[in-house]
């Protein structure tokens, strides 16, 4: 299981997940099986930025779910590639395009004895792109178990009810959660509900923070955690992916993209050095990123200064120490 929390606010998508893999035990705990995994895929519609985020069943056909869909959204087996050929699927619009993973992921799922059986939601945020952005949240359940011994996905859209709340609230904050955010979670979002005075990176941290605070009560869920805004909007960037690790290593860490695709560009899940990195304006963050000329996606990598300074006071640190005799 994961967290997952999903904000709308202020012409911005925000969608923060943790990123560890647990398994249930016979006896009632549960066993770290990944604590840096891969929850997010980016795709570029023709009329649509979305960012997809599960939670659930992790393994799949012996493939992570991430990979799986992917290559569900490719329509075929990707390769772990920095950069490939994109798809024509995605060439069309984004409800046509959800509404195949929905199919294709059913498969995939059905046919591992062991995946049929788990729940697994999907979760997809993003702005319908045309004359007017729109924002909407749709989420892919897993229904029950059916007589053929197989589960199916059912489409639940929230657009009417994101749609219902900006136009009561135009400058208000909507949110939810998915996963098992716990009590914790889901009152840190409604408190943000009512605080004022903060940019998005502000309320990025906010959540960060509550994700940690989550993770010190269940072994289920990571204090490391991955953040993707999209507005289509910013000059320099259409996505933004931050990632917030736990706690600072000698070696640093890396920046991190999640896949990303286009009908033109695919590039899989990669790590890039934090490094001789420029800073950001503000000081925040190192960055990083990539871009897709011919569908105009910037995607902009950050990782919080923190952590290379951190880094570096433990690296100069174990420099000095005195060697024992």
């Amino acid at each position: 299981m994961t967290v997952i929390v999903n904000t709308i606010w202020g012409g911005r998508i925000s969608q923060i997940v943790d990123r560890q893999i647990s398994q249930s035990l016979t006896d009632g705990t549960h066993a770290v099986v990944d604590a840096e995994s891969n929850k997010v895929v980016i795709a570029f519609t023709r009329d649509a930025v979305v960012s997809i985020a599960y939670t659930g069943v992790a393994v799949a056909n012996q493939t992570w779910v991430d990979c799986q869909i992917a290559n569900c959204l490719a329509h075929t087996n990707l390769e772990m590639a920095f950069v490939q050929c994109g798809t024509r699927y995605l060439f069309r619009p984004v409800h046509v395009v959800i509404k195949e993973l929905a199919i294709n992921l059913n498969g995939c799922l059905n046919s591992d004895r062991r995946a049929r059986i788990e729940d697994l939601t999907i979760s997809v945020v993003g702005w319908h792109l045309g004359k007017q952005l729109k924002p909407f949240a749709w989420e892919l359940r897993r229904g029950e178990r059916q007589e053929n011994g197989m589960r199916y996905f059912k489409l639940v859209t929230s657009l009417n009810r994101v749609g219902k709340f900006f136009r009561e609230k135009p400058n208000g904050l909507w949110g939810e959660t998915l996963g098992v955010p716990g009590a914790l979670v889901d009152g840190r979002l409604s408190g943000l509900a009512k605080t004022t005075g903060l940019n998005h990176d502000d309320v990025e941290f906010y959540l960060r923070d509550a994700i940690r605070e989550r993770a010190r009560e269940t072994t289920t869920v990571s204090s490391d955690c991955v953040a993707v805004q999209l507005d289509p909007r910013a000059e320099d960037w259409n996505v933004r992916v931050t990632y917030y690790p736990s706690e600072s290593r000698a070696d640093g860490h890396p920046l991190l993209s999640p896949w990303v695709l286009t009908s033109r560009l695919i590039c899989a899940p990669t790590k890039y050095s934090s490094n001789f990195l420029p800073v950001s304006d503000c000081g925040r963050y190192a960055l990083g990123g990539f871009e897709e000329g011919n569908t105009n996606l910037k995607v902009q990598l950050r990782l919080p200064i923190e952590m290379i300074q951190n880094a570096r006071r433990i690296s100069a640190a174990a420099l000095t120490r005195p060697v024992p005799n």
